[in-house]
């Protein structure tokens, strides 16, 4: 609430600095830009939207000078700095702003709820993009090459992105609306300056193709890759996102070449019932793979020149992978290949092909009940394997019984009454030998019917939460921020009006001007507790 109280102050005080300078400028031209909706463009470059009602769509027409049908500032389109767009318009127009080379900043009020598409497409002189809550859809590539912006508040009511930033090669951050259920195609293809994707991955359920595209300094795409509900990823989504050390799940389909050319990549789960070919071609530090239960085909080429790869898993039955397909033909015969051990048949057709074979137990589900300390995510299983990655998660850190995880000490054994849901309604009791961290934890288990395991327990990261008092100062002061959240992370800043206050990398606020705003703090990821963002609102007075 405090977010959206400071941005529509940021948008009021931006609509007065556009009034004003209306005011003191001589009108050049003006004319109708929909049924009730009229438009006016001063001497020194605003351009005024007033009236009510939707703006009308214009179509972009191809030619050896590129024109936009019917828009009726062509002939000014170089002479607009700036635009504001009053209160009363619901809709800015398909191509309305197209082509404005020399807009620097735009204002866009509650009342309208729809962006057109390419709206601001080639507004190369653009640097921010800030909009209101009360906008829900944004046309496709509405701001497609617009190569200066480096700063975007988007509204977090929107669901879906479709090539919204695409060719956007200055834009470094970018903070994904809470409910956006969809990352559409192209939504970030080629922006090359992109190193950082937040998330509240909740909703969250499609990444399409060529999402991520060539983004070539993207480094952290913080909960994504966390996120549970993920069902799709297309084609080519991080395709050359050569940074990047770790990629979302997929439930369902992973299309191909999602993850070409990732070339820091060097370990990967991967659990979907559809994978297509050449998903990791040419990820030249990958060395090991994961397919876990649900992977029933490895398509050929699947790693492709991937000429660092030593091991493979093979975590479910596979029943459906010949073992005469050429999804071998890429394979070293020093790969190791670890394998269920009830995979008789393939283990046996994998040894006479000369493969170096590993067999391991299969992995048992099992099921905790009536444990109200037992802090669950999405399910109440926590998946028990014999496996070395951390194939699934289900528990945070946290209480666990009477023992506790994270930072505190186990104690030296605990049990859990547990059912497994695999033939077996037998009861386990478990305790830890090995680390406490989030990640892979070793326990051992003893069941009547089967004997003693060791087995490997997989523990999610927690959610930190973030304190930092908001600040008040005068004109000229400065102020530090100190933030704390559970495991001492690496904090980073920005601010929502460097008029008014810029905020450093180390967290240090410089008062400019009067006004108010905030600034969003980052808390990035570490061993045992998730990315976070918080806000903090700024308060500047006048110097007396």
């Amino acid at each position: 609430m405090k977010k959206k109280i400071t941005l529509l102050m940021f948008l009021f005080a931006l609509l007065l600095s556009f009034s004003a300078k209306a005011q003191a400028a001589e009108l050049t031209a003006s004319g109708s830009c929909g049924n009730t909706a009229k438009w006016y463009l001063y001497n020194d470059g605003n351009l005024v939207i007033s009236g009510s009602g939707a703006m009308e769509d214009y179509e972009y027409v191809a030619s050896i000078v590129t024109t936009i049908k019917n828009v009726p500032w062509e002939q000014y389109r170089s002479k607009i700095m700036s635009v504001s767009i009053e209160d009363g318009i619901t809709s800015i127009g398909n191509y309305a702003f197209c082509g404005c080379i020399n807009l620097k900043e735009f204002w866009v009020p509650e009342t309208v709820t729809s962006i057109g598409k390419n709206a601001f497409e080639s507004c190369t002189s653009l640097t921010g993009v800030y909009l209101p809550d009360n906008v829900t859809t944004i046309g496709e590539r509405a701001f497609y090459k617009c190569e200066s912006i480096t700063e975007v508040i988007l509204p977090q009511t929107l669901k879906e992105i479709n090539a919204l930033f695409y060719d956007c090669t200055s834009l470094k951050t970018v903070n994904l609306p809470n409910a956006l259920t969809k990352i559409g195609k192209y939504a970030f293809c080629g922006c090359t300056s992109l190193e950082t994707v937040n998330s509240m991955d909740e909703l969250l359920t499609e990444i399409d193709m060529y999402a991520f595209y060539g983004c070539t300094s993207l480094k952290t795409i913080s909960n994504l890759t966390y996120a549970t509900n993920i069902k799709t990823i297309g084609y080519r989504a991080f395709y050359g996102c050569s940074l990047l050390t770790a990629f979302p799940e997929a439930s369902d389909d992973v299309n191909s070449q999602a993850f070409a050319y990732c070339s820091s990549l060097k370990t990967d789960t991967i659990n979907a019932e559809a994978i297509h070919t050449n998903l990791y071609e040419n990820c030249s530090a990958l060395e090991s793979l994961t397919f876990g239960k649900n992977v029933t085909t490895i398509p050929t080429g699947c790693w492709k020149q991937c000429s660092a790869l030593k091991e493979i898993y093979i975590k479910g039955e596979s029943t459906g992978l010949s073992t005469d397909s050429s999804w071998l033909d890429d394979c070293d015969k020093k790969m190791e290949i670890h394998i269920n051990n009830t995979n008789t048949e393939m283990i046996s057709a994998f040894k006479e092909k000369g493969f170096t074979v590993i067999e391991e137990a299969p992995e048992f589900d099992i099921t905790v009940s009536g444990l109200s300390t037992y802090r669950l995510l999405n399910s109440n299983h926590c998946h028990i394997y014999t496996g070395k990655a951390c194939q699934t998660a289900a528990v945070t850190t946290g209480k666990i019984g009477t023992a506790v995880l994270g930072s505190q000490a186990l104690y030296t054994h605990y049990s859990l009454d547990v059912e497994l849901t695999e033939n077996n309604y037998s009861y386990y009791t478990m305790e830890p030998l090995g680390g406490t961290n989030a990640g892979v934890t070793t326990i051992y288990m003893y069941n009547s019917y089967m004997g003693s395991q060791i087995m490997k327990c997989c523990i999610l990261k927690a959610s930190p939460t973030i304190t930092v008092a908001d600040a008040n100062l005068k004109e000229g002061d400065t102020f530090t921020l100190s933030p704390k959240a559970e495991g001492s992370p690496v904090f980073s800043y920005s601010s929502d009006d460097s008029d008014i206050f810029e905020v450093s990398s180390s967290g240090v606020v410089t008062a400019k001007k009067a006004g108010t705003g905030t600034i969003t703090v980052y808390a990035a990821q570490t061993d045992n507790y998730m990315a976070a963002v918080t806000t903090v609102n700024v308060n500047v007075e006048a110097k007396s």
